[in-house]
Order: structure tokens, then sequence, then C-alpha cells
């Protein structure tokens, strides 16, 4: 979130004016920005200046033709809107499937999920948790408690400082979830207390208003209204919504009444202070490159919502919709290219979760429409999107690789979107893409040591090594979370059957399920062992295999055990955009190629498959590992490849 690209000036094909439809008697804004066909044949999204300016009152029900310029052109515009007395929604479906909270998975000694999950946790409890609330306490006038500043972009000198402690905290949530170690609940309630204490403080002092929490002072809030670009500011709503989700995420793993407390207090403060503005001023806000970067706070504030049942917080949830995303997601338009990824991901989570909260209809359809654009269009072989962070064309993969590829925050983002669409709809195509992104860039990203680094881009371009980075970046700060986030979807459950997603070595624990991998000489075998009498069917689905679940119908005695066995082969996979590169895939893992080289390194199909067998691979110049086994060797994922 902190490459800054010039924009060149496009020319217009045609301008894509989908119909908008707006609530009578309800101050709007007309699009702030519209999907427009290039010459070059790209979809991208440009401001409109219309007649008359943006805002507008509609007092009858009925149509309305309005007219206006793509900025910059002489490009006219006409928009068909049609005035209703209220948005479409339909009586909230019920998701298909019931998310397993990671509280009841325990995963299990030997696998690198495992190791991974526990090096962060060793890295969690040595973490000083003082340090953490270091600029809180200062920012409040309160007692530092001799702590050291934090380093990075959480700096006393970094205008984004307090978004590692939000992470911090949802990193402890869930950690304490995922092993129930009371350690990390006690620095979880500690911090807690502590940005409790710091928002009486806020509240006591002159000039703040009531429940603010920040790691600075409201001024970055009232620059942003001023419309003050980056860096004299740097995405204050981003950086609260860290610390929201923190909070909130406190408060669902571990039942503390004071995070939720301190949440709902700084949710009143959004309230005040948005409900107050414009459409045009706060749209203007959110399109402001970084400086209105606002993170997931509409998915935060549906959240608040969903717990409390106050109205107003999903009144101001609302009040984030990102024209430039929502429009053409709503009507299947990929219109991404040139688009910061992370930035609009959890957008589009919130999206969702609007949908849960309300049932309008063009929330459920932007997120479904995105999901299917991204992954169809938009990934690399390891699930990840955006190189220097930024979606490219769709379809423009292997031409754009370098060694600034595939943010991390973008797919733990990704994996978040795709568990809550998949719980909705039970489509196997969500599990496959989230295997992918999970067993090669997730699970790739994270340092083998204690040092708690990760990755913030995945090198895809051959030659390069990861870069691991403790400096408290976005990737960083998500990074702290993702390896407590592992038993998320393992596991689901629907109608008393349990369904086994991901294998991954682990134990359901109130079925008393427990599942093993062994890779063998050409297949992956699972075996699934009952601690427990089990009465209802297991659905298992298969590595390497987008469409097929394996039912096998119980009961099941505590002591019976069941082999499902996949047989495997080394898979190419051609990139969309040259038919001679593509990646290698074993199971569910990509391999790389370790070489120093920076030309494609060529595969030879036929030498390699003489050597089929575990996870590591050879030719006669080559040995290929999975990705999430490199540490700093140099490698290559996109391949040249022979006899495919």
């Amino acid at each position: 979130m902190h490459i800054l690209e010039a924009k060149n000036t496009i020319r217009v094909r045609k301008v894509l004016t989908p119909e908008q439809a707006y609530c009578k008697d309800m101050t709007i804004s007309l699009p702030s920005a519209l999907p427009v066909e290039t010459e070059e044949g790209d979809i991208v999204m440009q401001d409109v200046l219309w007649d008359g300016g943006a805002l507008r009152v509609y007092q009858e029900v009925g149509s309305q033709e309005e007219h206006g310029v793509v900025a910059g052109t002489d490009v006219e515009v006409s928009l068909h809107v049609n005035i209703v007395e209220s948005m479409p929604r339909e009586q909230i479906r019920e998701p298909r499937l019931e998310a397993v909270p990671v509280r009841d998975v325990r995963l299990l000694e030997g696998t690198p999920f495992y190791d991974a999950m526990q090096r962060m946790q060793a890295f969690l409890l040595r973490a000083d948790t003082d340090q953490m609330l270091y600029s809180f306490r200062q920012a409040a006038g309160l007692d530092t408690q001799g702590a050291i500043p934090m380093i990075g972009w959480d700096s006393p000198e970094c205008q984004l400082r307090g978004h590692t402690t939000g992470h911090f905290l949802s990193a402890l949530a869930f950690a304490y979830g995922a092993t129930g170690d009371e350690r990390l609940k006690e620095k979880a309630e500690y911090i807690v207390q502590a940005l409790a204490d710091c928002q009486r403080a806020f509240t006591a002092k002159e000039g703040f208003h009531p429940g603010f929490l920040s790691a600075y002072s409201e001024e970055q809030f009232d620059l942003l209204e001023q419309y003050v670009r980056y860096p004299q500011i740097w995405a204050p709503y981003y950086t609260l919504h860290k610390i929201l989700a923190g909070l909130l995420d406190v408060y669902e793993q571990t039942g503390n009444e004071i995070a939720l407390d301190v949440a709902v207090k700084l949710g009143q403060w959004v309230y005040e202070r948005l409900h107050r503005l414009d459409p045009v001023q706060l749209k203007r806000m959110w399109s402001l490159y970084i400086a209105g970067e606002y993170g997931g706070m509409n998915e935060v504030l549906a959240r608040l919502y969903q717990l409390t049942g106050d109205e107003r917080y999903l009144a101001t949830a609302r009040l984030f919709d990102n024209d430039k995303l929502l429009i053409p997601c709503c009507n299947g338009i990929d219109a991404l290219s040139g688009m910061h990824g992370n930035q609009h991901i959890p957008q589009i989570i919130g999206a969702l979760r609007l949908y849960e909260a309300c049932g309008e209809l063009r929330y459920y359809a932007a997120a479904k429409n995105f999901w299917q654009a991204v992954t169809e269009h938009h990934i690399y072989a390891i699930g990840g999107v955006g190189e220097k962070e930024m979606f490219r064309r769709a379809d423009w993969i292997y031409r754009t690789v370098s060694d600034s590829t595939a943010e991390s925050c973008a797919s733990y983002n990704m994996l978040k979107l795709t568990k809550d669409l998949y719980l909705r709809e039970a489509d196997p195509r969500y599990m496959a893409y989230y295997e992918r992104t999970l067993f090669n860039h997730i699970l790739a990203a994270g340092e083998k040591s204690e040092l708690g680094r990760t990755t913030y881009f995945m090198p895809l371009k051959g030659g390069f090594r990861k870069q691991f980075y403790d400096e408290n970046s976005c990737c960083h700060g998500t990074g702290l979370e993702s390896p407590f986030r592992f038993g998320e979807m393992i596991y689901s459950r629907a109608d008393g059957a349990v369904r086994i997603e991901q294998w991954i070595d682990s134990e359901l624990e109130p079925e008393g399920i427990l599942i093993r991998t062994q890779w063998l000489e050409d297949k992956l075998q699972l075996m699934i062992a009952f601690k427990k009498d089990f009465a209802g069917a297991l659905l298992v689905r298969t590595p390497d295999n987008e469409e097929h679940y394996q039912t096998i119908q119980g009961p099941f005695r505590m002591g019976d055990s069941v082999i499902v066995e996949q047989p495997l082969k080394l898979l190419h996979e051609a990139s969309p955009d040259a038919e001679d590169i593509g990646n290698l895939r074993y199971g569910p893992y990509i391999l790389a190629a370790l070489s120093e080289e920076t030309d494609p390194v060529e595969i030879d199909m036929a030498e390699l498959r003489k050597t089929e067998g575990q996870l590591e691979w050879s030719d006669d110049h080559n040995t290929l590992i999975p990705l999430a086994m490199v540490n700093d060797e140099k490698y290559h994922i996109y391949l040249q490849v022979k006899g495919a």
C-alpha cells in the first residue's frame, strides 16, 4: 500500500454505463467513476464529471437520464437512473455450511503448518506488549511504562502507527483459539485493558471526541476531510480498521467484554464523525490514493451491527461504499486493471458482510463477481495477485512477473473472502483456490525462524529469493495472524456430516476426528481415525481436484480408521499469456526450480518423471521442491517445460 504510480492519459473507445438504482428522498452522489474500454482493449475505471454536479435528491419513483463527460476528455456520458422506494433485498439466506472455529481444531506435529504456527507462537510470546502500546499511551498522555518505541511503519514518526497493534491483537486472539495457551489470552487482555485506559484518557482531553482511540491524535482524520494527500497523512481509517478488527477478534475468540465495549465506543465515534458528511465528500475522501484507503471499515462496522443490533453501525458501514469498485463488480464487469489489490479486497469482504447483515443483493453480486474475475483472470500460479501491489490487465500473468509480485496481504484477504463465499455456496471451486493459495503463498511467506519475519512480496520472476521483513508493514501484520488461521478451513460441517476440506494433519476435537497424511510413491494417503463414536458421514475433498468429494458413510466407532488415497501425477499449467511458459504442480504444491539463473529454466518432463516420488524432483540440471519449503534459495516458478 505504499507504491505510487503515475497514471497515463488513456484513449477512450467507449463508456460502459450500467443502470444505477437510487432510493427517492435520499441525498445521493452520482457515480464518481464509470468503467471505460480503452483503444488498447483494456477496461479501467475513469472519473466522471456530471452536469450540475454529482449531488442529487430524487423525489419521485421512476427513471432519469443523467449526463456528463469522462474527466480529462470530451467523451460524453449518458447514465440511466432508476429511482426506487427501497433497494432490492431478500430474506438473508443461511450459509449452506457451518464454519469450524479454530478452537475446535488442533494442528498435529510433523507438518510445515504446525512448525510455522509454533515459530510464530514463540514470537508472540516473546514480543513486548508495552512496546505495542507505546504510541497509544504517548498520544493519550499516559505513562509509556519504559517501553521502547516501535520501528518501521509503526514508529512514532510514521503516520500509520497503531496498525500493527491491531494485527497483534488479532494474532493473539486466533493463537489462543488455535492452541489454548492461556499466556496468549493474558497478553491480549493486558493490551485491551490498556487500550480502554487510553480511550478514557483521550475522552478526558480537550479537543477529543468521546470514544476516540488511536496511536495519534484526531488530526489525520481532520486532514482527510480536507482532502490532504499522502504522505502528509497515511490511511487513518485503514489503521482504525486494524484496531477495531483486533478488538472484535479478541471478543469473539476469548469472550473479553472490555474489547467489545472499546469497539462499540470507537464505532460510535466513527458514526458521529462520518454521518454529518455528504456523499460527494465521502467519495472524494475514499478516492484519495493511500490517504483514503480504509481497509475493511465496512466489514468491522457490519460486524458491530451484527453483534449489537445498533442500526447506526449498519448505516455507517454503507458510507464506505466505493463506486470505483462496486459499480463494475455489481454488474459483472472486470475493471480491476490498474486498481490496488489489497486496498480493494477488504472492501469486498465488507460488501459480503453487508449482504449478511441487510440482504441487499448488490453487495452479494459484487463479492461473487469480484472473486470470479480475480481467480479466473488475475492470479499467479501460487494464488497471489498484483504486481507492485496493483491488478494488471486481465490474463496478463507471465508478462507481469517480477520481484514485486503477489503481496502477502492480498492473499490473506482473498482467503477470508473465499472462506465466506464457500460457506454460503458450498461450491468446491472455492476450496480449490483456497488450497492453492494456502499451501503455496501463505505457508510459503513465513521465514523458517522465530523472528516473526514474513515476505511482503513473493518474487515470481526467476532467479530471485524471498525477502523477509519485520518492519511492521501491512504484510508483517497479516503475517502475524496467518499461522493461527491455518485451521479455519481444514473442516466444515453440514447436516451432521463433517467435510474434510484440506489435507492438513489435525484433529477436529469435538467430533474426535483425527487426520494424518502420508506421501507415497505416486499418491497421497489420508488416514482418518476416530477417537469417539461418530454417527454422521464424512465428505472428503481430494487435492488436485476441483470438483470431487468422496462420501464415506458412518456410523464409526471409537478406534475405527479409514484410509483415502489420491493418485497424483505431475501437472503442467500453462500461463494464459505464454503457452511455452508455465508452472508444475504436484498435489497441492507448486514446485520451484532452485537456480541462480535469471533466464527461464528449461525443464524436461520426461527426465523429471523418472524421479517421481516424494516432494523433491530432479532432472539432469535442476532440483525442484515445493515453494513452501524454499527459505533463502533463489528459485523459478514459471518454467520453460519440454514434453508437457
